[in-house]
């Protein structure tokens, strides 16, 4: 059934604890003997003189001694977590212990995804290319464990990706002019007209891409027409002066004001 809470009993961060006496306080979620234990936050010590004996102080151990690790405002686990921190408790940071993908360094938490940090003093540092003096200075290694020049892979071949790129199986220089498309290697030489088409190249003089597919331009259709006057004439081949309609290439005619005139024509 529900508990019904009178005003010497506690509620204790959502816990319910009888206290029909009033020999007991809160701690936390947890309470605690006023008679012989204090509380600093949530964290009980015994008063000076006062020594647990009794069964009921027991459960004030079981109740409260686990909300006593906090990490600034969270709540840790000690057998299975840690706390990083070493000021205020908005820089305290809970880590499991055993995760290798963060470091503690004198209280300030770094990240180590690659593996490859460690702690020098407050400080972490790549172990391939420095090292820790005895006075906590992170220094350069007079020769790195490895180049610094970064390194990837392509098809099991090392190349520099300041430098190249992966293309398939292929390493491809950066400044190339090569096509790679969907993962397939073209060469393209200088003026040439090549496009992807997904896994395809195609020349865009002559040839389309329709949905993964290289396909032929389409034909020009027929010779545009026009009208001179009521008349269709194609104006690639004739001229139209008013109504009347002379070959290109005419010499022999004139046309002033959509009017035309023959060199035998007068006025």
């Amino acid at each position: 059934g529900e508990n019904t809470l009178h005003s010497h009993d506690l509620c204790c961060d959502g816990n319910f604890f009888s206290n029909p006496q009033k020999l007991y306080a809160c701690c936390g979620s947890g309470y605690y003997d006023i008679g012989q234990y204090g509380c600093d936050g949530y964290t009980t010590f015994l008063l000076r003189g006062s020594y647990p004996g009794q069964s009921i102080m027991q459960k004030v151990y079981q109740r409260v001694l686990p909300m006593n690790y906090y990490c600034g405002h969270n709540f840790y686990d000690p057998k299975e977590e840690y706390c990083c921190g070493c000021c205020t408790n908005e820089e305290k940071v809970v880590l499991r212990k055993g995760d290798t993908t963060k470091l503690c360094c004198w209280g300030f938490t770094f990240s180590n995804e690659d593996g490859n940090q460690a702690c020098c003093g407050e400080k972490s540092y790549d172990t391939r290319f420095y090292t820790c003096t005895a006075g906590q200075e992170v220094i350069p290694r007079k020769a790195p464990l490895i180049p610094f020049t970064p390194s990837e892979f392509c098809s099991g071949k090392q190349f520099n990706p300041e430098t190249h790129y992966c293309c398939g199986v292929r390493v491809v220089e950066l400044s190339s002019k090569d096509l790679c498309c969907d993962g397939f290697h073209y060469v393209n030489p200088e003026g040439a007209h090549l496009s992807c088409c997904c896994s395809n190249v195609f020349d865009t003089r002559s040839q389309m891409c329709e949905t993964c597919t290289v396909a032929p331009l389409p034909r020009p259709g027929p010779t545009p027409l026009d009208y001179c006057g009521s008349a269709e004439y194609n104006p690639e081949s004739q001229f139209c002066c008013g109504t009347a309609l002379v070959p290109r290439g005419s010499n022999n005619f004139l046309c002033c004001n959509g009017v035309y005139y023959t060199e035998t024509d007068e006025n």
